[in-house]
């Protein structure tokens, strides 16, 4: 069985959040409760790991929470995953097409964990 994998795109006062198959598709904020929401829904869908992007800073906070909380998270690089979109032929660019697409990149290339 297939390890299921959230990806995160990260933003300065919402973070999106989508698996590959499209089961989870919403935005959090950046502060606690979005934090404890992500927890919720690694327990709720047995998510095996968080990938999200470096991204100047805006992702620490979540990271070291996740971290805390005992979650398997990693960072990805963005130049990478944007590398993987387009030779997967995809070429829009919105948020939550990113958090998919940063699922699958670490799906098909698993990260270090933090």
């Amino acid at each position: 069985m297939k390890k299921k994998i959230l990806g995160v795109d990260i933003g300065k006062h919402k973070h999106c959040l989508s698996d590959e198959e499209g089961d989870i598709c919403e935005e959090i904020t950046n502060d606690k409760k979005g934090f404890r929401r992500i927890v919720h829904l690694v327990k709720k869908h047995g998510i095996a790991l968080v990938a999200m992007e470096a991204t100047g800073g805006y992702e620490r906070k979540l990271l070291l929470y996740l971290a805390e909380k005992q979650v398997p998270v990693a960072l990805v690089e963005a130049s990478r995953v944007r590398s993987h979109a387009r030779s997967a032929g995809i070429l829009a660019k919105t948020d939550k097409l990113d958090a998919a697409v940063i699922a699958h990149f670490a799906s098909c290339h698993p990260p270090r964990l933090y």
